[in-house]
């Protein structure tokens, strides 16, 4: 059983409350201009396409039907009375489709090995949409026959018949919004489905072929207790998902004033979160799955876990993927591009990203120096691997890793007397548990934007 000890579980919990970023991306997105040069992302996108880079495409549907009270999504809501009002799909297709021609009709060389939509609720569109939309994106891209697609599904609003044309479009991995099984956490964050709900759409999925069903749950809701998440669990191995995402609550109410509707003291305490997570650590590893890190696990013949012991797994807005270091094409409002030194992102709202679309883009993002790449690959390669070597990385980077991260290597010493690193001639590593736990603060040693803005920038809790 993996167990901190009374003195690492004392500075767990010193460092538990502190604010840094999650690092899927580097720099983080709020360091990003809010005013980004469109000839950037032309520049871009021109290099990707004389290059005929494999890509990713991500998909932004940002209508929900109902509030999820812990989101911290970029969404809209549309409940039945406003959806009978003004039914925003047909509108939405039509522009993604422009977005594409008007900004991204040079990639359509260009070969896509992964598709992921998300949001909001992506079968907030109805199977037609579906259909609608994916025919855009093989209209307008070269989307290779063994491409992984995958799509995130509310398991209130996705019927059999959106099940089957999304398999029959050739969408093989399928990852559910579960969260938590227990009715009382459920009527708490304002997200009430049961658990034969879900279990229909897990053998429903699982009967049409689709290869990987996953699942994302959360921690830290309102009213979990050790029992009610023990229970949660068994249910969630019950079903037997391919991977599993198991969040920390990102509690940020000065950002997501709907959080405020929590009470401090329905919260899980920040022992009972540790415990909580322990708990699941412990449930999934005694249980065939391997734990990838942060807050990923997947069973041990899962491409993820190849992906983690081949040293091939990479970190990006959608966590841990396979498929090596592909640049990723956003669309839709809200969405995210990247390649190896742009990001840019839409205006988050629909309107404002409609007028982006037809009036004149509105970009914001950031452009990144050498420096930028270099901690970017270097938190990647310590977040998927979870150890660093100098030599080997300083290699990759055409730096002297040593003199490079002085200042940073001086840090690691505390950090080694706590128990969170191994350091050794070489280089150093995450601590099996401890290290891995709060990784995050490993990371943030050598996020330079971090330590230049002190802590003016909000971001999620540690622990």
């Amino acid at each position: 059983m993996l167990a901190l000890s009374p003195e690492q579980r004392e500075i767990y919990l010193k460092y538990a409350k502190l604010s840094v970023p999650r690092h899927t991306s580097y720099p983080a997105a709020p360091f990003w201009k809010d005013e980004y040069p469109a000839e950037n992302v032309s520049k871009a996108v021109s290099e990707l396409a004389q290059g005929k880079n494999a890509l990713s495409l991500y998909v932004h549907i940002p209508y929900c039907r109902q509030l999820c009270s812990y989101c911290a999504c970029n969404k809209e809501i549309y409940g039945d009375l406003r959806l009978q009002m003004d039914d925003p799909r047909d509108r939405l297709l039509d522009n993604l489709k422009e977005e594409v021609k008007t900004f991204y009709s040079p990639l359509r060389h260009n070969p896509v090995q992964q598709i992921h939509w998300g949001g909001g609720t992506p079968t907030f569109l109805n199977p037609k949409n579906l259909e609608t939309l994916f025919e855009t994106l093989h209209k307008h891209f070269d989307v290779k026959q063994n491409a992984e697609i995958a799509i995130e599904i509310d398991p209130r609003v996705t019927t059999d018949e959106h099940l089957k044309t999304l398999r029959r479009l050739g969408f093989n991995r399928i990852s559910l919004g579960v969260q938590d099984f227990s009715e009382h956490v459920q009527k708490a964050v304002n997200r009430v489905q049961s658990y034969d709900l879900v279990r229909k759409s897990v053998e429903t999925s699982r009967s049409l072929g689709f290869s990987s069903v996953n699942f994302d749950l959360i921690y830290g809701l309102p009213f979990q207790t050790i029992r009610s998440m023990e229970e949660t669990l068994r249910l969630t191995l019950s079903l037997s998902p391919d991977r599993i995402a198991f969040y920390r609550l990102a509690m940020i109410p000065e950002m997501f004033k709907w959080q405020r509707l929590f009470k401090q003291k329905d919260l899980p305490s920040e022992e009972t979160n540790l415990e909580l997570f322990l708990l699941a650590l412990n449930v999934f590893t005694d249980n065939g799955y391997e734990f990838v890190g942060f807050d990923h696990f997947a069973k041990k013949d899962e491409a993820l876990t190849q992906a983690l012991e081949e040293k091939t797994l990479r970190r990006n807005f959608q966590g841990y993927y396979t498929g090596g270091n592909l640049p990723i094409i956003g669309l839709g409002p809200s969405a995210v591009s990247q390649t190896d030194d742009h990001y840019w992102q839409t205006p988050k709202q629909t309107r404002p990203w409609e007028k982006h679309v037809k009036e004149g883009p509105k970009f914001r993002g950031m452009e990144l120096d050498s420096d930028d790449q270099i901690r970017k690959l270097f938190l990647e390669l310590l977040y998927c691997q979870g150890s660093i070597d100098w030599t080997s990385f300083g290699d990759m980077v055409g730096v002297d890793a040593h003199s490079y991260f002085a200042s940073e290597k001086e840090a690691l010493k505390a950090f080694e007397q706590d128990g969170l690193v191994d350091i050794h001639a070489r280089g150093f590593s995450l601590t099996p548990l401890l290290g891995r736990l709060l990784s995050r603060l490993v990371g943030a040693q050598f996020d330079r934007h971090l330590r230049r803005s002190g802590s003016l920038i909000k971001f999620s809790q540690l622990g």
